[in-house]
Formats: structure tokens, C-alpha cells, sequence
């Protein structure tokens, strides 16, 4: 009977320990033995914090601190397997640690909540004790004061360690407004404006970290527009125009064209304005002033014009200055054939001044050769019958200079009397025959007729 009862408990034991041979051989995701772990150190010291995860197969662990992975980098926190070192804590460390397990099963994270006491702070760090809310640094980083317009939304998020866990709340102006860790205001009014306090209480104490919000209606906050330039530039070249605007609000800044069409998208004045595209840039380059270019590739002669900048902002002012782009006449493929008509204008004036001087040539020696002819075609009459003329003197009259200039048609012949000479004197028997200059035996003074007594 004895051995009976001996071989069973053998057996039964026997069956517990291969069971748990079995459990520690199965594979799976990493088990965390808690959720939560809290470390409460004194300013100074030297803190080991390890990761309360296991699994099979064995987990990889990862340290993380406000999103960040700490690696090697890392001067004070130094992460070896599940351990992880922090050399002399301070008070700033203070904060939310991620421990996280990796295998090929799947993950699990750990938060790890550090709490450091400064020098100055009295008491126990003993895990049992209990200890004073204390804000984060996320929380404390938060900035205190808030300036928004009615309809803007509004969200903070406050978040505090303590041992207990406290307990958090907001009030307005002291009047509790909600009981959780996030204050959510989707639609503000003028009377959401005050002082926002964020309390973290716990049987330790509390802590407060207050914020102020002002919620004012909107004004007419006209943006300030610099004055603008004008630009010149080349055909083909770029273009770049630039607005500065400053504004207590973040203005919204356009890029406009003067039109003569009638389809246009927006009048300012007597300026009909058109969008002059996609392609400008807003960049802040002080508190309150904003600088937009306009970026125009390629310049065209289609390009040239009156450009408007125009400034709005959410109070519901607005500005604008405008700007001409003048852009410099002829393209690059004109200059060839302007080239061509130059040369054919100036050979064209070539040839009509030479065409001029030719024709004067031609009149001067017409006249020349006229005025020769004249001079060799007088005609010198000497008379047969010098009775005929009836002079006033004594004196012989020089014929030489008698220019006769009636035509033939004035004189008329007497009848019967043929003459081949057309300059034959009227109403004379006497018939004159003409002698030229040319004659070998010219004498001036054979000519000269004596006036009858």
C-alpha cells in the first residue's frame, strides 16, 4: 500500500514538471508580467530600470523616451538588453519611458514612469511611500499664453506622475470645467477667454500649471503692402516679382494681372484682374512681415504688363500695390531678319542718293550743252541792200550783237519770192544771207553797215 501511494505522487510529479517543460517550450508574443512600472529616485543618483517583459523566443528590447529610441548616442541613458542605466538623474528626467519586446511573434510595451525628487525635497523615496503630483516635461514645455478668434477651436493636453496616480482636472477662471487630462473647446466664444488651470491632486498634494487664453473678435486689420517695383527684362529671360506685406495676422497673398477682357476674376477700383497663376511662394521673413515672389520662366512679350499684389488676412482687411513688367522688344529668333531690314533701307538710300546725283550730273550738262548750241547757232546777218533800215546816226551799227528772236510766222514774204532763210527780213526785196562764226573768213568789221545820209 505504501509503495502504492509512493509511485503515485512520483507519477504525479513527474507529469507537472514535463507540463511545465511543455508551457516554457511553447512559442509566442512577448508577455509582460505589468503595464506599468514606477521608478522613484533622488536627484544624483544612478537608476536601473529593467524591462519587466519575457517570451520564447526571447524578446528584443527597445528603449524609448518622448517618441525618441535610445541608442548608443545617448550620454546618461545607456539601454543593455533589458536593463536600462541612467547616470546621475536629474529633475528634468522626470517622465514617461517605453520599454518595448520584439519577437518574431508579435510586440508588447511597458510604460515606465520615472519620478526624480530634488535635493531640496524632504522624505522617503521608498517605493511605498506616497508622492506629490509632478508635471511632465512635455506639460511644462507647453506654452502659457493663448490668442484666438471666436469659431477657432482650442486643446491642451496636461499630463502628471505620482504615487499614487493623480488625479486630474481643469478649471475656468477656479470653476471646474472638465474632470479628464485633455481640455477640448471645439468652438470658442469671447467668453471662453480666461485663465485655464490644469490640476493634478493625489493623497501626497497637488500641483497646478496654469494657462491663459484671450478669444477676441475679429478687426479690421489691414495688412501693409511695400511698395513695388518695376522690372525690365529680356525676352527669354526670368522674371521674378516680389510683395512684402506686414501683417499682425498671416496674410493670404495674390498674384493678379490687369485684363481687357471681359472674363475676369476679380475687380479692384476700375482694374479688371485675372490670376497670374500658380507659381509664387510665401515665405515669412520677419515677426509680421511675409515676402511672395512671383516666378515668371521664360519671359515673353505676352508676359508684359500690369501685375497686382493682393493682400487679405482672416480680420477681413486687405491691401494691394501694383507693378508693370516691361519686357524688352524683339525675340531672339527677330533679330536676324531686323538685321536684314537694315541693310536692305540702307543699300535702298545708297541707291537713291546716287540716283540723285546722277540726274543732277544729267540737268547740269544739259543746260551746258544748251547754252553751247545757242552760242554756235547764232546766226549773223550781213544785208545787200542796206537802204532798207533807216538808222537814227551816222554811226555804223554793230550787227553782231542783233539777236533776232520773232519767229519766221511773224515776217511774212513777199508773194513770189522763194527764201530757204526763215529769218529773212519782212517787206525787203533785199535778200540777207546768213554767215556763220565758223566761216574762215569771218571779219566783224565786213558787217557793219553804213547808215545812209
Amino acid at each position: 500500500m505504501f509503495l502504492l501511494l509512493l509511485s503515485l505522487v512520483v507519477s504525479v510529479l513527474c507529469q507537472e514538471s514535463y507540463d511545465d517543460r511543455i508551457e516554457k517550450t511553447e512559442k509566442g508574443p512577448p508577455i509582460a508580467t505589468t503595464t506599468v512600472l514606477r521608478i522613484i529616485s533622488m536627484e544624483g543618483e544612478e537608476v536601473h530600470v529593467s524591462c519587466p517583459i519575457e517570451g520564447h523566443p526571447t524578446p528584443i528590447i527597445e528603449w524609448s523616451k518622448d517618441g525618441n529610441i535610445i541608442d548608443h548616442t545617448w550620454t546618461r541613458l545607456k539601454a543593455s538588453k533589458k536593463v536600462l542605466r541612467i547616470r546621475n538623474v536629474e529633475v528634468e528626467d522626470t517622465g514617461v519611458l517605453v520599454c518595448r519586446g520584439i519577437n518574431g511573434f508579435g510586440t508588447k510595451s511597458v510604460r515606465v514612469e520615472i519620478i526624480v525628487k530634488g535635493k531640496d525635497e524632504s522624505g522617503d523615496v521608498d517605493d511605498s511611500k506616497t508622492v506629490k503630483p509632478v508635471f511632465t516635461q512635455d506639460t511644462k514645455k507647453l506654452q502659457s499664453f493663448y490668442k484666438k478668434l471666436p469659431g477657432d477651436s482650442f486643446s491642451l493636453h496636461c499630463e502628471s506622475l505620482g504615487v499614487p496616480p493623480p488625479k486630474l482636472s481643469w478649471l475656468h477662471n477656479k470653476v471646474p470645467v472638465s474632470e479628464s487630462s485633455v481640455l477640448d473647446i471645439g468652438s470658442l466664444r469671447e467668453s471662453d477667454s480666461g485663465i485655464y488651470t490644469c490640476l493634478a491632486s493625489n493623497s501626497a498634494g497637488q500641483s497646478a500649471r496654469q494657462f491663459s487664453l484671450t478669444v477676441e473678435s475679429p478687426r479690421v486689420d489691414l495688412p501693409v503692402v511695400s511698395s513695388l517695383s518695376n522690372l525690365t527684362v529680356k525676352p527669354g529671360a526670368s522674371a521674378d516679382l516680389r510683395c512684402e506685406v506686414s501683417s499682425r495676422l498671416t496674410p493670404d497673398i495674390q498674384w493678379l494681372k490687369r485684363t481687357s477682357q471681359t472674363a475676369y476674376s476679380i475687380m479692384i477700383g476700375d482694374m479688371m484682374l485675372v490670376s497670374a497663376g500658380e507659381t509664387s511662394s510665401l515665405v515669412r521673413s520677419g515677426e509680421e512681415t511675409y515676402t511672395s515672389t512671383l516666378t515668371i520662366e521664360q519671359v515673353g512679350e505676352e508676359d508684359a504688363g500690369q501685375f497686382v499684389c493682393l493682400a487679405t488676412n482672416t480680420a477681413g482687411g486687405f491691401n494691394y500695390k501694383s507693378t508693370d513688367l516691361t519686357v524688352l522688344g524683339g525675340t531672339k529668333e527677330d533679330k536676324p531678319i531686323s538685321l536684314v531690314m537694315y541693310l536692305v533701307i540702307g543699300l535702298s538710300s545708297l541707291v537713291l542718293i546716287l540716283l540723285v546725283i546722277i540726274f543732277i550730273c544729267l540737268i547740269r550738262s544739259r543746260h551746258k550743252y544748251i547754252r553751247e548750241f545757242e552760242s554756235n547757232s547764232t546766226l549773223i546777218y550781213q544785208t545787200i541792200n542796206p537802204s532798207v533800215y533807216k538808222q537814227p546816226s551816222d554811226q555804223y551799227t554793230d550787227m553782231t550783237s542783233v539777236h533776232l528772236k520773232s519767229p519766221a510766222s511773224v515776217y511774212k514774204q513777199r508773194p513770189g519770192l522763194q527764201s530757204t532763210n526763215i529769218y529773212d527780213v519782212p517787206y525787203s526785196t533785199t535778200q540777207y544771207t546768213p554767215i556763220h562764226r565758223s566761216d574762215t573768213n569771218f571779219n566783224s568789221s565786213s558787217f557793219r553797215t553804213p547808215v545812209n545820209s
